[in-house]
């Protein structure tokens, strides 16, 4: 696991999402390839346009964000939810998500009010491009004053 390479991923993807180099869903793609770097990953909104990034409950840092913090905060949570929801089927599409960088194979969530664009607790099952599977573990909270992403590779990889 490599904490340094997945802090480069999300403070790169982030900056390249403030200056309007990159998508918002391209931007949740990176998250998720981060992810894939280390054991665990967490997002909570801080202050002043700024999202507080957790690696491994240890190494901490702060991305900005662009314009009103806490919407765009909430549409990369929701976003979240729509890709968990995408994979289980639950929503509009066949199971399956194909990025350019990860593929979004299968989600198994477990049933909350308000999933999947608000409460999501879901087994996310991801590919890479070089055939990579793994597991991530996905829990996320887009309502209420405690907004807040956290991804835990399961790390049950195989080529």
């Amino acid at each position: 696991m490599d904490l340094g390479e997945a802090k480069k991923i999300v403070r790169e993807s982030f900056a390249r999402f403030e200056r309007g180099d990159m998508a918002l869903l391209d931007a949740v793609d990176q998250i998720f390839i981060a992810a894939l770097q280390c054991r665990e990953l967490d997002f909570t909104l801080a202050e002043s346009n700024r999202v507080n990034v957790t690696v491994e409950g240890r190494e901490n840092f702060e991305v900005r964000l662009p314009h009103d913090r806490r919407s765009i905060f909430r549409t990369m949570l929701a976003r979240v939810g729509a890709i968990c929801g995408y994979a289980e089927g639950t929503m509009e599409g066949n199971g399956e998500m194909k990025r350019k960088e990860i593929e979004y194979v299968k989600a198994i969530t477990r049933p909350k009010p308000g999933a999947p664009l608000y409460l999501v607790d879901a087994d996310l099952d991801v590919r890479q491009p070089d055939g990579t599977k793994a597991q991530l573990h996905v829990v996320m909270q887009n309502s209420g004053r405690d907004l807040f992403l956290r991804i835990e590779n399961r790390n049950n990889c195989e080529p």
